[in-house]
């Protein structure tokens, strides 16, 4: 694993360091490219500051691209993140904070009692993120089903989400609620399977918050 460190500074009282830890792919090569400045820079903006971006390389074999790193403002090095590759995944922790990204988009991979096709998870005792999946479950029961890939974050009977297009959810619940609420308004039209432990609903693109009442 190999770590990478931007600093950028706008004046001496805002100066941040960025610190980047490459986890995903192995072998890549890095660098840091300075670039030209924009015109509406050169009028605006003086004394000019050096500007650039950070430039990633590495081989797919053949295979989706997946990237990933870890962004920080604080220091970090290999010593303070923990990896393990799986069949289809690499899990996690930094600081205690438990994470897993694909191998294989659009693939399921299994991390500990998780079963998933999300291109990351992250969780704690008392939420789990998950973005872009179709499948999310925990010891075989469902957490969130979609038939668009949604971003989602579950907090006990209710779970934030980010959709592209409208979907048909499926979320985990222990028994038949007693209402659904989306944004803080009333859905009027959703349904309960009793086999799956889930219900059914549908919800429109953009962002949201659904409540499910027990």
């Amino acid at each position: 694993m190999r770590g990478e460190v931007i600093k950028t500074t706008k004046t001496p009282a805002d100066a941040k360091t960025l610190y980047i830890q490459h986890l995903f792919p192995e072998f890549l090569e890095v660098r840091a490219v300075e670039t030209p400045h924009y015109l509406h820079t050169l009028q605006n903006e003086k004394p000019l500051e050096k500007e650039g971006m950070l430039t990633v390389t590495a081989r797919t074999g053949r295979v989706p691209l997946v990237m990933a790193n870890l962004l920080t403002t604080n220091p970090v090095s290999e010593q303070d993140v923990f990896t393990d590759k799986g069949d289809g995944c690499i899990s996690g922790a930094e600081e205690g904070k438990k994470f897993v990204f694909t191998t294989r988009p659009g693939s399921i991979y299994h991390c500990g009692d998780l079963a998933t096709d999300a291109l990351a998870v992250t969780w704690d005792d008392s939420s789990i993120f998950a973005a872009l999946c179709t499948s999310l479950s925990r010891n075989g029961t469902v957490l969130v089903e979609s038939a668009s890939p949604i971003t989602c974050e579950i907090m006990g009977n209710g779970f934030s989400y980010c959709l592209s297009d409208e979907s048909e959810i499926a979320f985990g619940a222990a028994s038949k609620p007693s209402g659904v609420t989306v944004n803080g308004k009333t859905l009027e039209e959703f349904r309960y399977n009793a086999e799956r432990n889930v219900v059914m609903m549908k919800l429109p693109p953009g962002e949201g918050h659904v409540t499910v009442t027990p």
